[in-house]
């Protein structure tokens, strides 16, 4: 039987660390006690058979690989962003004149490298959603399960993960605040009293009415800087509310995952550590089946 690892992301969009520790505690108190929950007694096993355990710890490493995954893509997909503005932009700043130096220091090949590691991401990223969702349908609503106390298990699970969610992104308001606050101030972001599109049009149309094309361009870039500016924080504030979100998730998932890895392997062997779920569903252990990364190896 071959181990096989799937590819661990870094969640690097933003810092969570400070949330992320206090919170750490609360989930391990929570697994503890969940544990203790649903076993008979101190130190017994789990009432589930070797099949259902499988079922149990493969949605729970799916779950914890769907937020971790997601983060990741959020982030090289805002990369990517970012370089194809810039280079965008340094084509209508020198449309004019192509001997004028760029605005932005970048080249097509960075861009290229961007764009392609963004497009790979998102193609990971598709599969372990896919595989995630597979694993959630086939469990909770299909035939796999072979006790109603997985099902239970699993709801219960999954509102506690709810909960610290929203207990989790309401701590972070303040944050979230802080971030737009700092950015409508500091970065010259349209407000609600700016021009809007129509006034940047009717403008750029009276210099073309006076033969002014260099004016009209010129009101153009000003209008594109703009525009960008108002998107990325648009964006930077989505992300960041995801990133808090499933920062939230994958910790909760995690420290519940090491904990049931190392009971379900004591309990029932390796076998019942054999991933079972793919992009195309749900496939039957065998003796090459790969395993479920061991918890040291996050």
């Amino acid at each position: 039987m071959k181990r096989t690892f799937i590819l661990f992301y870094f969640i690097c969009a933003f810092n969570f660390s400070l949330l992320s520790n206090q919170s750490n505690t609360k989930y391990q108190e929570f697994v503890d006690s969940w544990i203790n929950s649903h076993t008979k007694s101190a130190g017994t096993p789990f009432s589930l058979d070797s099949h259902d355990a499988r079922l149990l710890i493969n949605v729970i490493y799916f779950s914890y690989l769907r937020s971790v995954s997601t983060c990741h893509v959020q982030h090289v997909g805002a990369q990517a962003l970012t370089q194809f503005w810039q280079l965008w932009h340094n084509m209508i700043f020198t449309r004019r004149n192509p001997s004028k130096q760029p605005v932005y220091n970048t080249s097509f090949q960075s861009n290229l490298h961007y764009i392609t590691q963004a497009i790979h991401a998102l193609e990971d990223h598709a599969q372990i959603c896919t595989t995630y969702a597979h694993a959630l349908e086939l469990v909770l609503k299909g035939p796999l399960a072979h006790c109603p106390t997985l099902i239970t298990m699993l709801e219960n699970i999954r509102h506690n993960a709810r909960t610290f969610t929203m207990q989790g992104l309401l701590s972070a308001k303040e944050h979230v605040y802080a971030i737009y606050n700092y950015k409508l101030t500091n970065n010259n972001f349209i407000s609600p009293q700016s021009r809007s599109i129509s006034d940047v049009i009717s403008n750029c149309m009276s210099f073309l009415r006076t033969d002014s094309l260099v004016e009209a361009d010129r009101c153009i870039i000003k209008a594109d800087s703009q525009i960008w500016k108002s998107f990325q924080m648009l964006h930077t504030l989505g992300n960041h509310l995801y990133v808090v979100i499933e920062t939230i998730r994958s910790d909760f998932y995690w420290t519940l995952y090491q904990a049931l890895y190392t009971i379900i392997e004591k309990q029932y062997g390796l076998e019942a550590c054999i991933m079972v779920f793919d992009a195309h569903g749900y496939k039957d252990p065998q003796p090459t089946s790969s395993l479920l990364p061991a918890p040291e190896k996050k």
